[in-house]
């Protein structure tokens, strides 16, 4: 459980160490069945992701000064892209040479793609603040399915555990229907872009919404609207999905706009997609 575990948070052995796996094996292997089966104690899955949390954010600040020197690319080395069957460095020292290794790849690849040393450099600085900001995010019941999943696993691969949100994803799959206002949604940059209109929906009827348009803020019916640039995607879909006849009015900015500051308020009255 305690490998599995990790591996599901950290699936690139990039971050725990392989004294962190020794100490996690050592705390927890001998009581992670009785904790769980009889006393319904899952703080294992808390505390390891509390060390994988800090390892992040020591690693991403790690890479932020380290990004700001000068990148020797001459040396003769090599980078295994694909860890996913790699041991975890073993200790600080271990990792501090495996991430050095990592960026100079990453560098080479950006370099390779037609963009210069200092491009490639803020490219990746955006990425691992990007991540940072990600598994900030994560919430306790994301941690409560990965655990109790690879718990389930040993026993059948085919089953897992579902949080709240991901039985009623589940639920949708398996009816191809939900009540919301018919939009595929994304992020990008920290702001939600309207990806694709679904056909039928109450957005593609009312032709009010357009794809790449993007979401600024949201709101109910008889509430304030709450901004959702840099929110999780997640709970963005959680706001605008609700009961049938329903509205949910947004702000937009329109994607064929010239003028950025241009907005938009829409009304949508929700119905089955």
């Amino acid at each position: 459980v305690v490998p599995d575990y990790m591996a599901d948070l950290d699936g690139q052995h990039l971050f725990f160490l392989g004294s962190d796996r020794a100490s996690f094996a050592e705390k927890y292997g001998k009581s992670v069945y009785y904790n769980t089966a009889f006393l319904g104690n899952i703080d294992a899955a808390y505390e390891i992701f509390n060390v994988y949390q800090t390892r992040v954010e020591n690693r991403v600040s790690w890479i932020i000064e380290e990004l700001k020197k000068e990148i020797e690319f001459t040396a003769s080395e090599t980078y295994r892209a694909d860890r996913t069957k790699s041991e975890w460095p073993a200790n600080l020292a271990a990792a501090d040479d495996l991430w050095r290794k990592r960026l100079k790849f990453e560098l080479v690849g950006e370099i390779l793609n037609k963009k210069t040393t200092d491009e490639a450099k803020e490219i990746i600085r955006k990425r691992y603040e990007r991540m940072l900001k990600n598994v900030a995010e994560i919430e306790s019941d994301n941690l409560a399915e990965l655990y109790l999943s690879a718990i389930a696993h040993l026993y059948d691969p085919h089953s897992t555990y579902f949080s709240k949100q991901t039985f009623e994803d589940f639920g949708i799959q398996m009816k191809l229907k939900l009540c919301g206002i018919g939009a595929l949604l994304g992020l990008e940059d920290d702001n939600c872009i309207v990806k694709e209109i679904i056909a039928g929906g109450p957005a593609d009827i009312g032709r009010v919404l357009k794809p790449n348009d993007k979401i600024i803020s949201v709101a109910q019916a008889d509430k304030e609207p709450v901004e959702i640039i840099g929110m999780k995607l997640r709970k963005i879909v959680d706001m605008i999905r609700g009961e049938k006849g329903t509205e949910v009015h947004l702000l937009v900015q329109p994607a064929d706009a010239t003028d950025p500051s241009v907005r938009k308020k829409i009304v949508i009255t929700r119905d089955i997609v």
